[in-house]
């Protein structure tokens, strides 16, 4: 072997860090998706009152996944804070990401033994003692990439670097309480997650928050001259927080950090408008003829392909209004990602709302499930989009205030639709469908006309 051939062979170029990240995002979106398909729904042949018991009965599984989302959800956040600031990637790092995420991927097995044997500690255990891995495998994470700033800038601040840490290792440390505390059931394994809860909140306390210092002072509103938007809001952070506010330069910051959280998102609304179809199936017995296959098709057709487009509709309608809703957002910070989370945790369920609509139309407490699942997640993005357009907080302050106020309202509208439906569903179900959809037709209509005036 000549000397280039050994110079080529040693050499260990780093991996590319977006395409780790984008990766990344995608199998925690689909992870979350899987989580939504353990939830079942009976056999069509029972009565309303039969499937509402059904639905009702069925609470540890929406508690398992109340559970199984948290412990998702708060990894990808510290996930994707850490990628914020890595600036490579070795091969270490990859198969450290890699175990994460097949851990990632493994957190719906245990959640199903949750919501199916919620009365054995053996499932609490399973349970836990899966997140507490996954957590100890996120701290071997933070640690690897920031010990000596190996694969972070060598600038960046330490103390940022100290409080990561301890924010990733509160994690593990609830999950091995509440690990132990299965034993004894329920009880037991609620400790752990109050301890989880506390120590998020002694981290925040002692070691402070991190506060993302804009490259561009002196935005102001318009019609100001003197005292800059973002300095206010700086000043009004550093009195909350007094003493424990831990400076973080934007130039850290990717130009494609606002994108992560838009690319996950769309990621999670792919996959959960993807399984919407899942549920049409073929006829399972035996078709000896044309007349059975057309007899198949024809009772197919009502209710199982007009709930999957309804289903359709209402996950494109969110998708339509997280993207316009994200068009005027500048930047991000740690409410808007939980807050968005929360948004994508109900869009989750829509898969499962739409199967039972597909199954049980004419059914009261199908249509509620239904009303309730896309009330939920449109009221989530409503929330959203007051909280970045309130006093301008993550938007342009170019944004005419009257606009964001037409904003905020038309965004109340689908939620005050699929609420006002419940008390029509509980008389006339298949009414109360076509007020959803004549509503959100007539809002499309005037959001036209709207943007026709504006312009």
């Amino acid at each position: 072997m000549t000397a280039t051939e050994r110079v080529h062979l040693s050499y260990r170029p780093d991996y590319d860090v977006s395409r780790v990240r984008g990766f990344s995002d995608c199998v925690f979106a689909v992870a979350i998706t899987l989580v939504v398909l353990s939830f079942v729904v009976p056999e069509r042949g029972i009565t309303n009152d039969e499937l509402r018991g059904f639905l009702v009965h069925e609470w540890p599984r929406y508690l398992s996944y109340l559970g199984a989302f948290v412990v998702i959800g708060s990894t990808w956040m510290l996930h994707h804070r850490l990628f914020e600031v890595i600036v490579r990637v070795d091969g270490r790092a990859l198969w450290i990401n890699l175990a994460l995420l097949s851990l990632v991927v493994l957190v719906p097995f245990p959640m199903q033994l949750l919501g199916r044997y919620h009365q054995l500690p053996s499932a609490y255990v399973a349970f836990n003692l899966t997140a507490l891995v996954l957590g100890l495998f996120g701290s071997l994470l933070v640690r690897y990439t920031t010990h000596r700033h190996r694969l972070i800038p060598a600038d960046l601040d330490e103390r940022w670097v100290r409080t990561y840490r301890w924010q990733a290792a509160v994690l593990p440390l609830g999950f091995a309480v509440a690990t132990i505390g299965s034993v004894f059931g329920m009880p037991g394994a609620a400790v752990g997650w109050v301890v989880l809860g506390i120590g998020w909140f002694m981290v925040r306390r002692r070691f402070g928050v991190v506060r993302v210092e804009p490259e561009t002072p002196g935005l102001t509103r318009a019609g100001e001259e003197e005292e800059p938007l973002r300095r206010a809001e700086q000043i009004e952070l550093e009195a909350r927080h007094a003493g424990r506010v831990i400076p973080f330069a934007a130039a850290y910051l990717e130009s494609g950090r606002l994108e992560r959280l838009l690319g996950f998102s769309d990621n999670l609304y792919a996959f959960a408008i993807t399984v919407l179809v899942l549920h049409l199936q073929p006829p399972q017995g035996a078709i000896e003829s044309n007349d059975d296959l057309n007899r198949f098709l024809a009772e197919m057709l009502h209710p199982d392909l007009i709930g999957y487009f309804t289903g359709f509709a209402v996950v494109g309608l969110l998708w339509h209004f997280h993207h316009r809703q994200f068009l005027i957002v500048e930047r991000e910070d740690g409410l808007l990602r939980a807050g968005n989370l929360v948004h994508l945790m109900f869009v989750a369920v829509m898969p499962f709302a739409t199967l039972v609509l597909s199954s049980y139309d004419s059914y009261p407490a199908a249509t509620i499930t239904f009303a309730l699942a896309a009330g939920a997640a449109s009221a989530s993005l409503a929330a959203l989009l007051w909280y970045v357009t309130t006093g301008h907080r993550l938007v342009s302050v170019e944004i005419p205030t009257r606009e964001l106020r037409e904003r905020r309202l038309l965004a109340l509208i689908p939620p005050a639709v699929f609420v006002l439906s419940v008390p029509v569903a509980l008389v006339a179900p298949t009414q109360a469908q076509l007020l959803w959809l004549g509503a959100l037709a007539g809002l499309g209509v005037y959001r036209r006309h709207a943007a026709g005036r504006v312009g």
